[in-house]
């Protein structure tokens, strides 16, 4: 049974980053190939996981709450049947060169079947809240000092751990159309982050996302990539531009 809260989407984009907005929102059944335990990627076909049902926000305008009753086709029985929801979000930043980059964030919930579709669907976590860099309000755009920064935040409720991932801006997109690049990845279960020395450089612009991640059970820092018990959810913010000068 279908029960999105849908409409508690669009408000969480303000904790993103303020002037980010919502996209979409998306909700899905899916079929896990590879075993529950196992845990799940995000919402995806691939060879281990196969969207049986899916639905999104009409015209992405349409972000009202629905009940509904829904039927899909099963190609293995056998298999087990996640389900899940998220917003997937957007905040734009000015490119050196006068363009723009869209930096993507979500807000997303998953639980296996039935347990999933027992309860009302809607987000497990929101995003950290008062990110600072070294001490500074990171919402919007600031100038630093240093190359080696203190990223802070506090703790949503439900929080178990963090992956904060830091973005370099470029200065205009390169020849496949990107616009921004990964310089370093952190998983975490604390509540700050002191970049090391090697990933910010001079007379680059930089955002950095925290994402919370919310499960009953896993270990980010010394297993980031084998997932924990159901439910799982992570919901992501974003700082302003990061000018290094």
């Amino acid at each position: 049974n279908l029960n999105w809260q849908r409409a508690l989407y669009p408000p969480l984009a303000a904790q993103v980053n303020p002037t980010a907005t919502i996209e979409d929102a998306i909700y899905s059944v899916v079929e896990l190939s590879y075993g529950a335990q196992q845990g799940h990627g995000h919402v995806a076909l691939t060879l281990a996981e196969v969207t049986l049902a899916q639905i999104t926000a009409p015209n992405f305008t349409d972000y009202e709450s629905c009940t509904a009753t829904i039927s899909y086709g099963r190609l293995n029985p056998a298999f087990p049947l996640a389900g899940s929801t998220y917003g997937q979000y957007g905040n734009n930043y000015p490119l050196v060169g006068g363009q723009m980059a869209r930096i993507p964030a979500f807000i997303y919930s998953a639980d296996l079947l039935p347990a999933f579709t027992s309860t009302a669907q809607g987000p497990r976590v929101t995003p950290a809240t008062n990110l600072t860099l070294d001490g500074m309000s990171a919402s919007g755009a600031l100038s630093l000092s240093t190359l080696t920064p203190t990223v802070a935040w506090t703790a949503p409720a439900n929080a178990r751990s963090y992956d904060v991932v830091v973005y370099r801006l470029l200065a205009a997109p390169d020849a496949n159309g990107n616009t921004f690049a990964a310089a370093a990845r952190i998983f975490t279960s604390a509540t700050s982050v002191t970049l090391p020395q090697g990933v910010m450089a001079a007379g680059t612009r930089y955002v950095i996302r925290v994402r919370t991640l919310s499960e009953p059970t896993g270990d980010a820092v010394n297993a980031p990539f084998r997932r924990g018990s159901w439910p799982f959810g992570f919901a992501d913010a974003l700082t302003g531009t990061i000018i290094q000068p």
